[in-house]
């Protein structure tokens, strides 16, 4: 373990952080992750700072936090774990957990500690940036009372089999987690080893086409400086995407329309072409977010 200059770490040059200082001000977990998903686990050289943890806990055990947060402010009494929704949405969560089970399982049995536990970060991402932001209207109750049901038991089943899988690595936020969103047993630590089950590879790659074609988008709307607050009439893509996703799409990139169109010369073209009902949409919904921040002000 090197510096971050390189060198070798030294008491006498005091090149780094009292690790202690470090659990402090950022947990075991962050420390404990930081360690075992990185190339020091194979013998090979790791340049270490204090922004390695630092990223651990903001990208991990934060966000983390806050889905348990989300979680909590809207659960029903009662929900338990499930695998059975047929919303892609749900469906993709699901196979992401069945993927990280596999590979953590393959990694720890080779007993190859960096592939057993880099997956978590990327889970935690995918959770937090992907699935509870497209699901908010969902766990909320907007949707009904069916599609929250759902929801929530495929968050229940992912939160508490993420908490198992991350128990080695992470064991105090897999423990308050297990905790919060109904683990049976005394602690995650006592738990038996998820199994995972049925990974839908269509789902997982055509979803990352779609988290693909939405970046496109927003770098469009960037570059036409129309922020994503203000409606649009459509988004058409080079790339043939499935119109299961159309609706992601559309709701992700404030578009009334989306469209494949492989003859086009450009990846991604979005129609700017302004109308009233547009411009008036687009403030009402400023207004409100105008109004929102002012509350929490």
């Amino acid at each position: 373990v090197l510096a971050s200059s390189g060198v070798k770490l030294s008491k006498s040059e005091k090149n780094y952080t009292d690790p202690m200082e470090l659990v402090e001000k950022y947990g075991a977990d962050a420390m404990r992750y930081a360690l075992l998903s990185s190339p020091v686990v194979k013998g090979e050289n790791l340049q270490f700072d204090d922004e390695n943890i630092s990223d651990v806990y903001k990208k991990c055990i934060s966000r983390l936090e806050n889905v348990v947060m989300l979680y909590e402010m809207n659960k029903e009494e009662g929900v338990a774990p499930s695998t059975s929704s047929n919303d892609v949405l749900d469906i993709w969560m699901i196979s992401r957990v069945h993927e990280l089970v596999r590979d953590a399982t393959a990694g720890y049995e080779r007993y190859l500690l960096d592939d057993a536990t880099r997956g978590i970060g990327y889970i935690i991402d995918d959770i937090s940036v992907w699935y509870t932001r497209r699901s908010r209207d969902r766990l909320k109750g907007d949707s009904g009372k069916e599609e929250k049901r759902k929801a929530y038991e495929t968050l229940t089943y992912t939160l508490l089999t993420l908490a198992k899988v991350m128990a080695p690595v992470m064991p105090f936020i897999s423990e308050r987690i297990y905790k919060q969103v109904g683990g049976t047993a005394l602690s995650v630590h006592l738990e038996r080893w998820p199994e995972g089950g049925v990974i839908d590879t269509e789902v997982i790659e055509s979803m990352v086409s779609v988290r693909n074609a939405v970046s496109l988008g927003l770098m469009k709307r960037t570059e036409a400086k129309i922020t994503v607050k203000q409606p649009l009439l459509s988004v058409s893509f080079k790339h043939t995407l499935a119109e299961k996703y159309f609706g992601l799409i559309a709701d992700e990139l404030n578009v009334k329309q989306v469209t494949s169109n492989p003859s086009q010369e450009e990846d991604v073209v979005l129609d700017t072409t302004m109308n009233a009902e547009l411009q008036q949409e687009g403030d009402v919904r400023k207004l409100i977010r105008a109004v929102q921040d002012m509350r929490k002000e």
